[in-house]
This record gives structure tokens, C-alpha cells and sequence, in this order.
């Protein structure tokens, strides 16, 4: 074969070969194209379905099926499936969930949110569906398939939120702030559909180069012989363009025959379109890689808002601003596992609910902030106490504490065997918050008081176990102070009556249904009736006379003793500038004043109550109980020297020797008498040291310049007593019960003698 020959042999050869590289790149070209459209598309579409998320976390079919078919409109696809993350697959288009019993493209734990892209060889799919042509790769053929994950800021394992509240979440379809992946949208293609559908855009192209290549040939075979070097250069440029090498455009020296320099000037083309269509390439890459950082950007700041915001919400809904401790929420999810364990182990477990009282008290009187401060005490104590504790639970955990209301504590009581134990438990508890609390240089002392309940014998599940430690509070709190009540059957009913009593004691009508009586005080040497204390009595419409002990507690507690105890205030002054019309009255009528109502307010409604019934000021008697001590001591004593010195009125401390006062405070106090208590009087007959002791407070009382009176006397060998110890007043059944007021002035009528 001539050189000429053999050039214009190898010139072909090159020049189809040439051809032959620049369809197969071309189509490779236009095949990750169009895969990367696809799978955009796609992606964008699920990122601007805003119901897709909800769809796939409530495993909603006939949803699933309508939002696939959204998504595959538009592309000639063979099957695609809406799968759960958790595996189970809601919706397969076309062939249904009989066909396919997994998804076919199957995920690894490092690429979940990415977006996969693969060609697999499929056997339970034929192709050739849907009208489409069928050409059969290989067999069984090859799918070329696409899995995008859907995401969503929910938890899609969680069931305990609705649809509503799903829609609700700001960030449910925000792609920048998901944090989860709901699940995934599959979609598939036979490879030879997909290339099929690939001829639209490579025919022109192809009939492009084959022409190119056609009429280079017919160039080379009619100038073969006037190519020589020219063709070696060109020769080099196909070379260059088969090892994928796209060369500068050829630059050829004058001279050169015309055929040659329109080959050139062919292949240029060449070499420009191909430079042109990887530079596209090249950007369209380039702007993939900067919204995939700015996405990651993005995704990374929202997880950190997230992160932060989710601790914040946590806080919040689990545990207490003031005292740091468990709120009822926490604790009610921590009892329901610690039921659980203590069944297993054959054990019980109690719980303590603490009522501590006067909170709202300090709160008014010192402001929030005090309030807050003996709060976080109580809490450092009773945290102290529980890691102590031999019932208690021994390790720290704040879930073990918790605080229910604004007075209320809740501690959780492990290993319990018996009532008892869980009884022990609580009174420790009572003896570490019953030392005074300093705060802002004031010692404060608090009354507390506890109901236990042990699950399983009370109750089987956190929220009735609470409740009935509630109710043993509850009847714990009429009781005397420090006390703990154990639940038990019959406080259920109790509880219903105290609470039909509350709701009559509030509709209750005081001028029919409350009235007074009075019990005199008389002076043990001459028989006078040195004063006269007035009692409430209620005669309720259905029930009769109800005993101020089941009332009185009650009115306290709901907020109703200050209403109740103006009207007490009222009416004894009027009845006793009523006495004083018809027979001479007793130097003084006593009224009992609660701890509830004794504030400024109240001072100013003794000065308008005297002038308004034409009282002198030392004609009413004031008595309180040690307990307007508990608080603020120095407060109290403002309100008392206003009373004593700047009114006139007496002043008495009832039940003494039964409070809190110290002698300090004693001393401290302005008043003019001293109540001894009751119970000291009905165990001298048995008690020596009752006697004793009653003499102490007597001889206290004469040091400090206070007269004395005596409750609760009603026997002759108890008044000898009370007589010898050189008393100011003696008050009890042995010389008169409560008279109403007519019976009063007929006893006063006829006083003087013993």
C-alpha cells in the first residue's frame, strides 16, 4: 500500500475513531446530565412539598400515593416507592406492595441524608411498562435508580404528638433546620429506557459529527496526496482529542491548501463545542459545591439553635426556676419508672408531699425575692436530708425532689417494707425544716406538714399515688402542727365532706347563719367578771351546729378567716355597746384575731371598727397565738405596738406555752396578758409537772408585769390549783359554757361570788 494509502487508511481509521470518542463522550456527558437533573429535581420537589414530611411520620398510604405521583410527573419512570425510614413502605407506583417487599436501593448508616444515585440489577421488574420501549440490557436488566431522604425537625419514631401539633413545628419543613429523616422517595428507570430517552438530545449531535467525519474522508481521499505533513499535524490533534485532551485551537502557517485549512477549522469547531460543554460541566459543578456548603453551613447553625433551644424547652418543662428541682412533670415520669423497679424487687415505694406554710405570707410581707431565697433553703435542706436518709434514697438525684406547687415538696421514699418506715421518713423530713431559716438577718420559723401514700398499696400509677398523698395532706393539715397523715381508705370520704364544708363556708350567709357567744372571765379572789371572750358558732342550714374545730381550720385555709374574722370583730362590738344599754358590762369583750388577717390592713379596720360602735379602746381585747410570730417578727410587732400603744387596745396571747415564742420574743412583745392553755390545766391532776410548769409561766408573767388568765377549768380541785397560783382570771365550764348574749347580761346580773 502506497503512503499515500496508508495515510489516507490511518487518516480514516483516525478520523472515525476520532468520531467514535466524540459520541461515546458526548453521550456520557449527556447520561450524568441528565442524571443530575433528575435527582435536583426531585429533591427540590420534596423540599417544596410541605405535607410530605407529616405524610410519611403518620404512615399515611392514600397520601403517599397521591404526593408519588406528584413527583413523578414530568419523567418517563418505571417504578417508584415511598419508604419509612423504619423500613416499611407506604406507596409503590406501579406495581404495587406485592412486587416489591424491600427497597431496592439499600442504605448504609453514614449516608442517610444523602441523596444516592446507582445502577442495580433488578429481578422482580420487567421493563418495557407503560407503553415505553423495552430494551433488554442485560438480564435480568438494569435499573438506574435514585433515593432522596425526607427530612423533617420531629422525631419520626415519636407518637405522642398530632397532626396539628406536626404542622404547628416552625421548622417541620425547613429544610436548613431537619435534624431528621423521615424517609425516602425511590424512584427508578431501565438503563435502556433511560438511554432511550437519551436519543432526542444525541441524534443531532451524532448526525453532526457523522457528517463531520463523512466529509472529512471524502477531503482526505481527494486531496490525500497534497496532505503529507499536514495530515501528521492533524494526525496529533486526534490523538490529543482520543486521550480526552483538548488541545488550543490549531493554528496553521500560510500556504496551506484550503481543504486542509476547513479540516482545521472543523476540528477548532470541535475542540471549541467540547471545551464549551466541559466548561458548563465545570460550573454547573462548581455552583453544586457552593450551595452544598451553604446548605451544610446553614444545617450546622440551625442544629446548634436547635440543640440550644431544645435544652432551654427542657429546663423549662422539667424542673423549677427558683429551687432548681424537679417540677411535677419530671416527677411524675421518674415515679413511673420507680414504680415499675420496686415491683420487680418485690419492694414498696412512698411518696412525701410537704405543705409549707406561710410562703405566700413571707411573699407579701418581704417580697418575692425573700420568698424565692427561703424556697432554694428549704430545697438545699431537704436535698441534705434525703442523701442522709436510710429510707430516702442514697443517690443525689434531683428526681428524687421536686417541687409541685408554690408551698408544696414532693420527696420519693425507696425501699419501703412497711407504713411505718415511710412515716419515719416523713417526720425527719418535718424535724429538718422546722429549724429557723435566716434570711436578711431574721431567723423565720414555718409550720410544715406531710401526707404519705405507698404504691402498690395505695395506688398502682404516679398520678393516683400523688393524689392520695394529696388527700392524707390534705387531712394532715387540719391536724396540729409537724403532724404526717398516712393515707388511708376512709380520708377519701373525709376529703368530700371538708369539701362540700369549704364550697358552704364560702356561700355561707353571716348574718343568718353565724352568731356569737361569749364565755365570762372571772377573777378567782373576788368573783368579778374581770372580761368575756367572744366565740363564733355556725348553725348551717342542713347540717345544725357545726363545731368551729371542723370550720375554723378550713376557713383559714381558703382565704375565708379574714372576711370571717372582720365579721366577728363587728359583731361583738356591737354587742357589746348593745350590753352596755341594758346592765353594766364587763371591763372588756376579747375577740379572737387569725394569723391570716392580722396585717395593716387589719390595724386600720380596729380604729374604724371602735370608732364606728362607740368603743373605748382598752373596752376590746385583742387574742393571737404565738403563730403571728412565724414570718416576720419584727413586722408583727410593728402591727402589735400600733394596737397597744397607739389604739390602747389590750392585747392577750392565747394558748401559751403551745407556739413557737421564745423569751426573747416574749420580752420583745407589747401586750398586757398571757392565755395558759388548756391542756396544761387537765394535766395537773395527774402531772406534777404540769403544775410546775403552769407556776413558771405565772411567775414569768408577774416578772414581766403581765396579768394571767387560765382556760379550761372545770373542777373544783382544778380551780383550787389554778387559785393558788395567784392568777388574774380563771375562764371554763366550772362557772359558766358560751352564754349568748341575752343569757351573758343575766350573768353578769348575778356575778360576784364564786
Amino acid at each position: 500500500m502506497t503512503v499515500s494509502g496508508r495515510f489516507t487508511l490511518l487518516t480514516s481509521l483516525t478520523a472515525v475513531c476520532s468520531a467514535f470518542i466524540l459520541v461515546i463522550t458526548f453521550a456520557y456527558q449527556t447520561f450524568e446530565q441528565r442524571k443530575v437533573l433528575w435527582s435536583s429535581v426531585l429533591e427540590a420537589r420534596i423540599a417544596t412539598d410541605p405535607l410530605l414530611p407529616s405524610t410519611l411520620h403518620f404512615r399515611n398510604p392514600s397520601l403517599a400515593i397521591q404526593h408519588l405521583n406528584q413527583l413523578n410527573s414530568g419523567f418517563p419512570l418505571d417504578w417508584s416507592m415511598v419508604l419509612h425510614v423504619d423500613g416499611e413502605i407506604l406507596a409503590v407506583h406501579p406495581t404495587g406492595k406485592e412486587a416489591v417487599q424491600s427497597p431496592l436501593l439499600e442504605r448504609s448508616g453514614t449516608n442517610r441524608l444523602e441523596t444516592l444515585m446507582a445502577i442495580q440489577r433488578v429481578d422482580n421488574l420487567e421493563p418495557g411498562t407503560h407503553g415505553k420501549p423495552k430494551l433488554g440490557l442485560s438480564q435480568p436488566p438494569l435499573m438506574l435508580l435514585v433515593s432522596v431522604p425526607v427530612l423533617s425537625s420531629i422525631d419520626p419514631l415519636r407518637t405522642d404528638i398530632g397532626y396539628n401539633a406536626y404542622q404547628a413545628r416552625p421548622l417541620s419543613n425547613d429544610l436548613a433546620g431537619a435534624r431528621y429523616v423521615n424517609g425516602y422517595i425511590e424512584q427508578g428507570v431501565f438503563l435502556g429506557d433511560f438511554l432511550f430517552s437519551m436519543l432526542g438530545d444525541l441524534l443531532p449531535a451524532v448526525a453532526l459529527i457523522l457528517i463531520i467525519v463523512l466529509l472529512t474522508l471524502f477531503v482526505i481521499r481527494v486531496h490525500a496526496r497534497s496532505l503529507g505533513a499536514p495530515l501528521l499535524h492533524m494526525a496529533r490533534v486526534a490523538e490529543a482529542i482520543d486521550a480526552e485532551e483538548l488541545p488550543n485551537r490549531i493554528e496553521l502557517p500560510p500556504g496551506y491548501d484550503e481543504n486542509i485549512v476547513r479540516i482545521t477549522n472543523v476540528l477548532n469547531s470541535m475542540v471549541d463545542g467540547l471545551r464549551q460543554a466541559r466548561t458548563r460541566l465545570d460550573v454547573d459543578r462548581s455552583l453544586m459545591g457552593l450551595r452544598v456548603d451553604s446548605t451544610a453551613r446553614k444545617l450546622d447553625k440551625a442544629e446548634a439553635e436547635i440543640d440550644k433551644t431544645r435544652h432551654q424547652i427542657h429546663r423549662v418543662s422539667y424542673f423549677d426556676p427558683v429551687t432548681g428541682l424537679a417540677n411535677r412533670r419530671l416527677m411524675l415520669e421518674h415515679m413511673s419508672l420507680l414504680i415499675q423497679i420496686a415491683a420487680r424487687e418485690r419492694r414498696h415505694l412512698g411518696i412525701v408531699l410537704l405543705d409549707i406554710s406561710d410562703i405566700r405570707k413571707i411573699q407579701e410581707a418581704k417580697g418575692r425575692e425573700t420568698a424565692d431565697t427561703v424556697l432554694r433553703q428549704l430545697a438545699t435542706r431537704l436535698a441534705r436530708r434525703v442523701r442522709e436518709s436510710d429510707v430516702i434514697s442514697h443517690e443525689p438525684l434531683a428526681q428524687d425532689i421536686a417541687r409541685f406547687d408554690g408551698d408544696e415538696f414532693c420527696v420519693v421514699m425507696h425501699g419501703i417494707y412497711e407504713a411505718d418506715g415511710a412515716v419515719a421518713g416523713a417526720k425527719r423530713l418535718l424535724e429538718e425544716l422546722e429549724t429557723p431559716i435566716l434570711v436578711g438577718g431574721e431567723n423565720i420559723t414555718l409550720k410544715s406538714c406531710a401526707g404519705v401514700a405507698i404504691a402498690p398499696i395505695h395506688a398502682r400509677s404516679p398520678e393516683d399515688l400523688v393524689r392520695a398523698a394529696d388527700v392524707a395532706l390534705s387531712t394532715a393539715r387540719f391536724q396540729n402542727n409537724r403532724q404526717v397523715a398516712l393515707f388511708d381508705s376512709d380520708m377519701d370520704k373525709r376529703g368530700s365532706e371538708r369539701f362540700q364544708l369549704e364550697a358552704d363556708l364560702r356561700n355561707a350567709d353571716f348574718d343568718q347563719e353565724f352568731y356569737l357567744v361569749y364565755q365570762p372571765q372571772i377573777n378567782p379572789v373576788s368573783g368579778d367578771v374581770v372580761g368575756m371572750e367572744a366565740l363564733l358558732r355556725w348553725r348551717h342550714p342542713q347540717r345544725g351546729e357545726v363545731p368551729p374545730s371542723r370550720f375554723i381550720s378550713i376557713a383559714e385555709q381558703t382565704g375565708q378567716m379574714t372576711a370571717i374574722g372582720s365579721w366577728v370583730l363587728r359583731r361583738a362590738c356591737a354587742d357589746f355597746n348593745a350590753m352596755c344599754q341594758v346592765t353594766p358590762p364587763p371591763p372588756r369583750v376579747s375577740v379572737n384575731v387569725s394569723t391570716a388577717q392580722f396585717d395593716e390592713r387589719f390595724v386600720d379596720f380596729v380604729k374604724g371598727t371602735i370608732e364606728e360602735y362607740g368603743l373605748m379602746p382598752r373596752q376590746l381585747g385583742l387574742e393571737l397565738t404565738e403563730s403571728i410570730l412565724v414570718g416576720s417578727v419584727d413586722q408583727a410587732i410593728s402591727h402589735l405596738k400600733t394596737l397597744h400603744e397607739e389604739v390602747g387596745i389590750h392585747i392577750s396571747i392565747d394558748d401559751f406555752g403551745t407556739g413557737y415564742s421564745s423569751l426573747a420574743y416574749l420580752s420583745r412583745l407589747p401586750i398586757d396578758e398571757l392565755k395558759v392553755d388548756r391542756s396544761f390545766v387537765l394535766a395537773m391532776e395527774s402531772d406534777p409537772s404540769a403544775i410546775q410548769l403552769t407556776e413558771a409561766i405565772v411567775a414569768i408573767a408577774r416578772k414581766m408585769h403581765l396579768s394571767v388568765i387560765v382556760e379550761g377549768v372545770e373542777t373544783a380541785a382544778q380551780l383550787a390549783l389554778i387559785k393558788a397560783m395567784g392568777v388574774d382570771g380563771i375562764q371554763g365550764y366550772y362557772f359558766s359554757k358560751p352564754l349568748t348574749l341575752g343569757d351573758m347580761g343575766a350573768f353578769l346580773e348575778n356575778a360576784g361570788q364564786i
